[in-house]
């Protein structure tokens, strides 16, 4: 797998995670490399890279692994002794979906990367009279209700539906409204959330109760036991942002209590305070101080770089791959 460079702007979870890493790294002066080998680093990041975790393993190379590499620990090869290595999760809840699960093979640590609100600034006319609002994945009849819901106090619906816009699209959306409705899924992070927070727009999010609100169902398959278990469609909101709610029904009086208390939000300044790009980079240099010792082989310039993911793996790997896409093929 070859990385596209961050350079590019693609949208998407994943994708921006990577981006926004290094431009934070970039920021704070942090050389890094990508696609190297683990050996030849003094710290390393398997982000999203199944092969790059086998090799850190078997040469007890000690690595940050993740946010992006698995949903659940079942997901991880199977036969493979991890260790010397922390996985990183974006928000507490998903660090809590392990816990329930009972794992504990490896720490644990909370990561989310930072957000480019230099990039999200737009400008906003005081008495626009239309709202965002942005659908991921939940069930039609509630966007029609929501869409209702803002045309009975005579505002204009901007709908941008997840998987079918463009960051261009997406920037002038946020450009030309007040504030807005997010009717979406669980959240790992929620960056493009967070870029709306970031463009100054307030939220009213309608909360998930379960991972059994995606429609038509769940795109990943969790196990009947987390039926119980309640994920976050906003891990990252404070009464700066706006409000949260938890059923359709609440929305026209948080639309009111909205208008009626506007001046009262601050959600980039809640962004600038805890989501910049320079925050992040420097905390993820904190958790590699967590690490405990291994096969490190330190270069001579003892320059800190980061890796995401091999290229070209070692020959043990290789072998160790070919048995687990058998295994998982079977």
């Amino acid at each position: 797998m070859s990385l596209t460079p961050w350079t590019d702007r693609t949208t998407g979870g994943p994708n921006k995670v990577f981006y926004n890493l290094c431009k934070g790294l970039d920021r704070i002066g942090v050389p890094y490399s990508i696609n190297k080998s683990p050996s030849r680093h003094t710290l390393n990041l398997v982000h999203s890279s199944v092969d790059g975790l086998i090799e850190v393993s078997l040469n007890r190379i000690p690595a940050l692994v993740g946010p992006n590499l698995v949903v659940l620990p079942r997901d991880l090869p199977p036969y493979l002794k991890i260790g010397h290595t922390i996985f990183l999760h974006p928000a507490q809840w998903c660090k809590d979906s392990w816990l329930f699960l009972g794992y504990d093979r490896n720490p644990i640590e909370i990561w989310p990367v930072g957000i480019d609100w230099e990039d999200f600034q737009v400008r906003r006319d005081a008495s626009v009279n239309k709202v965002l609002i942005y659908f991921k994945r939940r069930d039609p009849k509630l966007l029609q209700k929501a869409v209702d819901i803002v045309a009975s106090f005579h505002m204009q619906p901007v709908v941008i539906e997840y998987g079918k816009y463009s960051e261009q699209d997406y920037k002038e959306a946020l450009a030309s409204c007040r504030f807005g409705i997010w009717i979406g899924t669980s959240e790992s992070q929620g960056i493009a959330q967070q870029e709306a927070l970031a463009s100054g727009l307030p939220l009213i999010i309608l909360d998930v109760s379960s991972f059994w609100d995606e429609y038509p169902y769940p795109s990943y398959p969790f196990p009947h036991k987390f039926s119980d278990f309640k994920p976050s469609s906003a891990p990252y909101f404070s009464d700066q942002c706006g409000l949260i709610i938890e059923s359709v029904a609440e929305l026209p009086n948080a639309l009111e209590f909205l208008l009626g208390h506007f001046d009262d939000y601050n959600p980039l300044d809640y962004i600038r305070t805890n989501h910049t790009l320079e925050n992040a980079a420097a905390r993820l240099l904190e958790i590699f101080s967590l690490l405990p010792p291994g096969n490190r082989q330190i270069q001579a310039d003892r320059q800190i770089k980061l890796r995401k993911l091999l290229l070209k793996n070692s020959f043990r790997t290789r072998r160790i791959l070919s048995k687990v896409r058998m295994q998982l093929n079977k």
